[in-house]
């Protein structure tokens, strides 16, 4: 495989006669050989591994905003995009994400891994309830607990969830200097639910050198994260 930086040939996509082209993580083109021939019985163990292939391809695509949050820090340095990483943790049979039952694929969404922990070990401690006008009100608990260690402040990501419309939303929350640390579903949000569920994570936000507000914060700035837990 040849991987190409300047500008011969790095705007090739798809096959040239027997090449093919493809772009990677940094822009850059690869060409590889191509290969007419490949042996691809039609298998029930193909079938099954294609399917989950397909279903966590779709998944990653749906919670993309997400992910590319909650990866940033996790693939730092390494030759593949967050997308990559979400899929190859669903794929595994043994992390659970997929069941097969007589060669249906059966997947959740009520425990995906929307980020990993990369910088902070504590996970968000949340208590969900709602404002005075009954909006889903997130309470975090352990915020400075998240902190120990962190150059810039915290801040929570809250990921609303609905599988069976297949909904994602994302909330951006930065820690208050004082009070309480609350997050308020919209209401837009809510109505696109069919129950509530929501994943939450923490994300370190970096001071800012160059005078950028924080409601202007580059959230898929490589910065730490923490797992993900589930609230509902």
């Amino acid at each position: 495989m040849a991987i190409y930086y300047g500008p011969m040939a790095s705007k090739m996509r798809g096959k040239v006669g027997e090449i093919v082209a493809a772009k990677t993580v940094g822009n850059r083109t690869a060409l590889r050989a191509y290969n007419g021939k490949v042996k691809n019985p039609n298998t029930l163990r193909q079938q099954v591994s294609r399917n989950k292939l397909k279903q966590a391809s779709e998944l990653a695509a749906l919670f993309s905003e997400a992910i590319g949050i909650g990866y940033a820090k996790a693939v730092q340095g390494l030759k593949m995009y967050a997308r990559n990483m979400f899929v190859r943790e669903l794929i595994p049979t043994e992390n659970g994400y997929f069941t097969v039952t007589d060669g249906v694929v059966a997947r959740t969404t009520s425990n995906l891994p929307l980020s990993r922990k990369a910088g902070i070990n504590v996970a968000p401690d949340v208590t969900l309830g709602a404002t005075a006008g009954g909006a889903p009100e997130l309470t975090i608990n352990n915020a400075a607990d998240a902190m120990v260690g962190l150059s810039g402040n915290i801040a929570v990501i809250v990921v609303a969830v609905s599988e069976t419309n297949n909904f994602c939303g994302v909330v951006k929350a930065v820690k208050p200097a004082s009070g309480d640390f609350k997050v308020v579903i919209p209401e837009a949000m809510v109505a696109k639910m069919d129950t509530p569920l929501y994943a939450v994570f923490y994300k370190e936000v970096p001071e800012a050198l160059n005078g950028v507000p924080t409601d202007s914060i580059p959230w898929k700035y490589p910065s730490a994260t923490s797992e993900c837990i589930y609230v509902e």
